[in-house]
């Protein structure tokens, strides 16, 4: 990493580049490092005041009596599962027979009994094994079990539930957040050039953390219940989903990896595979299944695979370990497991219904909904430019077909392409006729009576207009981005030629290239640089069409091939988030839509008298048949 100064060697410093830092040939500014790191530190923090917070036992015990033996006869109020592995000593319970003797009843579960003692049984307890059940007649048994889990539960400390030291666990978590940071940067560098979206995947992140904490006081408090039933009451669906749809399936699965590793050091405890097993998957289904909706039919979907996502969880490992009394009752704990997943997926849906319109607002960001509104064509700059300039209206439109059908045969966001195509020449209202689409057959050229200089400046005003249109009409980040980097920094080829062949002519020294260089920066979004091309293309295909020429699929081909050719060595798609395979797929992509929309059709007779179909009734063979010229052809 290194810090740039100035601009070149030897030139005074430039106060906006000592704020730069440069890494991997990309500038950051300073403030948005910092803002970074502090986002960081913030999330490290909670993450420790979690750990505090959560260091007591899972499941708590009821307001017991001190003489337990008044309990047996009664009828359990609540369960009570066991957080750890114990043993306690069952009475040998007697019965008297008819003949003055007593048999000895030994009610034995299965996998329980150990050795005989004298006095009683020694049996064993496993871990999220119900002591008591509600609604069950209490023994003495029950009682033997709940005054040794009593005795237990009292001794209760980190090392008996399995969890490491304060500080190893928060070290581990400031670990797995920096590793998921450097993961971040080295998939999506663009995304720490923004705070607004750091601050937004923080606050996400710092979301997750407060409710783990707060659905472990909840079911310590209200359900009492089995690991299985924590893991299916946590949220571990919500965020994945959230990140995925509002900032991009790649920052959504990333997600995914970080929560996975960093919710089972949150909860600690014997059943971290579990955890994390249920943290995996169900941050797959929440990315995967909300990553893209336009319906409530998505939404309905998304909903119903969160909860069968949850519910197959619960069935694998309920198979998978001893637990046979999840199946002996049936009914108790799978109803509360269909209740907690079902909660899960309301919150979820919920939230994406409630949370992106604060985004909107108050991060900038285009949410799905924007994109639907935004994509009606009913936005007053869309209509504006229908009225004004209705030829670059039409050259919008076309652009926004090839982008879109470019970004989806790379898996890239197509609403947003197009979106971002149907204004991304809006500057172009404040003088339509200086542009060449909006004059008629008739009408002369402006730039004709102007040298290439004041030419040149027209043209790059309107991506300066356009910019101050987008920012009086709140259009959100992305589409202002493809407004000020649709044409990058590229040279104006058509106007430079024109001034360098005027200063051979005078015998004047070459333009300057920046005199006729566009002043906006390279583009990085990939459905930017989609635009970018598609603008290209079907500007260059237009003109093949008005200068008479057939525009064939070996013409088109031969035109974008030369196009996207001439940006990569102009060095125009060098910042592009889009690797080679994905910019070959969005130039073939390109090639076969121009080819769809530029079609052969074979050409209609020069002279072609109408044919009248026979009267209702008439008999066919008497009726004059009209002369046909023998040249016609019969047309499509």
């Amino acid at each position: 990493m290194s810090e740039n100064t100035s601009n070149q060697p030897g030139s005074t410093s430039d106060p906006q580049a000592e704020t730069m830092i440069t890494v991997n040939g990309r500038r950051y500014k300073r403030r948005d490092s910092t803002a970074t790191l502090i986002c960081f530190l913030l999330l490290w923090a909670l993450c420790y005041v979690c750990l505090l917070f959560s260091r007591g036992t899972r499941t708590s015990l009821p307001t017991l009596p001190e003489q337990l033996d008044t309990l047996i006869g009664q009828v359990a109020s609540e369960n009570i599962i066991a957080e750890v592995d114990f043993c306690y000593t069952a009475p040998r319970a007697t019965t008297p027979t008819p003949n003055g003797h007593t048999v000895v009843i030994e009610a034995i579960t299965p996998k329980v009994l150990t050795k005989d003692r004298p006095g009683g049984l020694l049996r064993s307890v496993q871990a999220d094994t119900p002591i008591m059940r509600q609604g069950e007649i209490i023994t003495a048994e029950t009682v033997a079990r709940l005054q040794a889990y009593q005795h237990v539960f009292a001794q209760l400390t980190a090392k008996m539930r399995r969890l490491l030291p304060l500080h190893q666990s928060a070290l581990l978590c400031g670990l797995v957040l920096l590793c998921f940071g450097c993961g971040l940067f080295a998939i999506k560098q663009q995304l720490f050039s923004q705070v607004d979206r750091i601050i937004l995947l923080t606050i996400f992140l710092g979301l997750h953390v407060v409710l783990t904490l707060v659905s472990q006081k909840m079911f310590a408090e209200y359900i009492n219940g089995t690991s299985l039933q924590l893991c299916s009451l946590l949220p571990l669906c919500l965020v994945p989903a959230l990140t995925s749809n509002l900032l991009g399936r790649r920052i959504g699965f990333c997600t995914v990896l970080l929560l996975s590793a960093l919710t089972p050091l949150l909860i600690g405890g014997e059943n971290l595979f579990q955890v994390y097993l249920f943290s995996l998957f169900g941050g797959i289904a929440g990315a995967m299944l909300f990553h893209d909706i336009h319906n409530r039919l998505g939404f309905l979907l998304g909903g119903l695979g969160v909860t069968a996502t949850i519910i197959g969880l619960n069935l694998f490992f309920a198979w998978s370990q001893p637990l046979p009394w999840t199946w002996s009752s049936f009914s108790p704990f799978w109803t509360s497991i269909l209740y907690l997943a079902c909660g899960n997926a309301l919150l979820v849906i919920l939230a994406l219904l409630l949370v992106p319109l604060l985004v909107e607002r108050f991060f900038n960001v285009v949410t799905a909904y924007k994109l639907n509104e935004l994509n009606d064509r009913d936005h007053p700059l869309l209509q504006r430019l229908r009225e004004e300039a209705p030829g670059t209206y039409e050259h919008s439109l076309d652009v926004a077909r090839l982008a879109g059908e470019a970004a989806r045969a790379i898996g890239a966001n197509a609403g947003l392409a197009e979106v971002c195509a149907y204004f991304h020449d809006i500057g172009k209202l404040y003088s339509p006729k200086m542009f060449g689409e909006n004059l008629s057959e008739n009408e002369a050229n402006p730039h004709d009576s102007m040298t290439p200089q004041e030419s040149c400046q027209v043209l790059r005003e309107h991506v300066r207009f356009g910019i101050e249109l987008a920012r009086k009409y709140r259009l959100q980040r992305p589409i202002c981005e493809a407004i000020a980097q649709h044409h990058g920094d590229s040279i104006i080829p058509f106007f430079y030629q024109k001034a360098l062949t005027q200063a051979k002519q005078e015998n004047l020294p070459p333009p300057s290239l920046r005199d006729f260089s566009y002043d906006g920066t390279k583009p990085q979004r990939p459905e930017v640089v989609i635009v970018e091309i598609a603008d290209t293309c079907e500007a260059a295909v237009r003109a093949l069409v008005r200068s008479r020429e057939q525009p064939t699929a070996a013409n088109i081909t031969q035109k974008v091939n030369e196009l996207v050719l001439a940006k990569m060595q102009m060095h125009q798609l060098d910042n592009a988030c889009l690797t080679m395979a994905e910019l070959f797929r969005v130039r073939d992509q390109i090639i076969k839509t121009l080819c769809n929309i530029h079609h052969l059709r074979p050409e209609y007779p020069k002279e072609l008298k109408p044919i009248r179909k026979p009267a209702i009734g008439a008999d066919p063979t008497t009726q004059s048949q009209p002369d046909v010229p023998a040249d016609a052809s019969p047309t499509p």
